[in-house]
């Protein structure tokens, strides 16, 4: 970065602003260096003070506010007041590099500012964070020296990081892998060299494994590199109040004597968690012994009395945050008239059958009922953790003009809510990946005719990634007897 002139005249216009403050700053400055002037020329004048003088010869206020106020914590506001006016006149003044090539923050790093100030200025500051000064250490390496808080270290570190990725991306993409791979390993000594949290031990394995470097070889190790600053931006580049990425789930239906695990995904490091449950007979939750991690288990073999409400508080400097609240429960159906009800170790699914009967039904025009309806209750249960395999007999013959297809039916208005896409369709059921409980069955449509009605792009997409996932445990088989054709089939309902 050269060294700009854009506070050419500075001088004069702080003289002339209307806040008495400033004005006296100036002229304070301007008197200081007359004398350092005169008692350079006598070699009277100590390096630091003369050093004064040259901020003001070259027309460096901020550089001039930063070693001559004093903002030590205990101290007032007002010099700092003087700074942010400074800085609201001359934005750019925080990025101009004096004679050493050293910006403002590198004086203020050596002046143990507060942690509050010192953040604002790092703020305002992060495009100098690649500069080295004459005697060639970087900002991140000088914050190290003076003993910074490791809070800011990381922000200057994680500054540094994300300049980097995009001077070895520019490389790598021209395929100057060996010079991406100098590139790499020269910045990691000069901006990262005894960065907290960093990935020291990985890099020097990186750098480790080959003495010679080809194209090749140095193509691998400067992506390596690159990803490693990519992570450590993920994990510690948010310095704010913490930010919730992955949060709970608003409800959970576990099944009885199964290994229960609930997790967050928060960035704003270094956090700290809480979990707390909240039960029917408290008023607010308790905080559970040992769960301060980014993760839970609500127990390895869950049962009814670890029903409750689960949430979670995750705190660092800046503030706090509280996850959502998920509610754990467990749903008993009754027996309906005889119909099934297949147990499921906890939560009992109830597996009802209606006779196909089209009267109650909106159909398009040409659509025909090819099953009963099959009402798989609870629907208040929520979406399912992993989808559940659904084999529903039909009685239709296929055939070339019309298409065969699984729909989800409002029980109220009998109104087809959307179709199941992925169905596999044999001559005797129609198998597909439920992720919700309701009412579904088979229906026959010509091929000229499309039903996108209230389709839902998210649970398909679901029932897709997670079929691998699905269990397959055999709930119930129950014969079930058609009102319109003598035929028996069986409900099969896997989780």
């Amino acid at each position: 970065m050269e060294m700009s002139r854009s506070c050419d005249c500075c001088w004069a216009e702080l003289l002339r602003d209307h806040r008495p403050a400033i004005r006296l700053f100036t002229c304070l400055r301007a008197w200081r260096c007359v004398v350092l002037q005169q008692k350079h020329r006598f070699h009277l004048s100590t390096p630091q003070a003369w050093r004064q003088a040259q901020f003001f010869e070259m027309e460096l206020p901020m550089h001039a506010a930063v070693v001559t106020l004093n903002y030590q914590e205990y101290t007032l506001d007002k010099p700092f007041e003087l700074l942010g006016s400074i800085y609201a006149l001359y934005p750019d003044s925080v990025k101009l590099l004096d004679h050493q090539h050293r910006p403002p923050l590198y004086y203020a790093l050596e002046q143990r500012w507060g942690l509050e100030k010192l953040s604002w200025l790092i703020d305002k500051s992060l495009d100098t964070v690649l500069e080295k000064g004459s005697g060639g250490l970087s900002l991140v390496t000088h914050a190290l020296l003076n003993s910074c808080p490791e809070e800011l270290v990381i922000r200057l570190a994680v500054a540094a990081a994300s300049r980097c990725i995009l001077a070895v991306n520019e490389l790598l993409d021209g395929q100057h892998f060996e010079s991406a791979r100098r590139f790499c390993r020269r910045a990691l000594q000069d901006f990262f060299a005894g960065v907290p949290k960093f990935q020291h031990a990985h890099c020097r394995t990186v750098f480790g494994t080959r003495r010679q470097y080809d194209g090749a070889h140095g193509c691998v190790a400067a992506t390596a590199i690159r990803d490693t600053w990519v992570r450590f931006i993920e994990t510690w580049g948010h310095f704010g109040v913490p930010l919730i990425q992955i949060n709970l789930p608003e409800g959970l239906f576990p099944v009885i004597d199964s290994l229960v695990e609930v997790f967050l995904v928060v960035r704003g490091e270094p956090l700290t968690y809480q979990w707390f449950i909240q039960q029917d007979d408290q008023g607010e939750g308790v905080p559970i012994d040992g769960a301060t991690q980014s993760f839970i288990f609500i127990s390895p073999s869950i049962q009814p009395h670890n029903e409750g409400i689960y949430y979670c508080e995750v705190t660092n400097r800046r503030g706090r945050v509280v996850s959502n609240r998920m509610a754990a429960g467990f749903f008993v159906c009754l027996d309906r008239d005889g119909n099934d009800v297949s147990d499921t170790h906890g939560v009992e699914i109830a597996i009802s059958c209606r006779a196909a009967d089209e009267k109650g039904l909106l159909l398009h025009r040409g659509e025909t009922l090819a099953s009963n309806l099959f009402d798989v209750l609870p629907k208040t249960m929520g979406d399912l953790r992993r989808p559940a395999l659904l084999w529903i007999p039909h009685f239709l013959v296929t055939d070339d003009s019309s298409n065969t297809v699984v729909v989800e039916i409002d029980s109220k208005s009998g109104r087809i809510l959307r179709d199941i896409n992925y169905a596999v369709i044999s001559d005797e059921f129609a198998r597909v990946a439920i992720s919700r409980l309701g009412t579904f069955a088979v229906v026959s449509r010509p091929k000229s005719l499309r039903n996108d009605e209230g389709s839902t792009g998210l649970v398909v997409e679901r029932a897709r990634l997670l079929w691998s996932e699905t269990s397959r445990i055999i709930v119930r088989k129950q014969t079930l007897d058609y009102d319109k054709h003598e035929k028996t089939s069986m409900a099969n309902y896997f989780l």
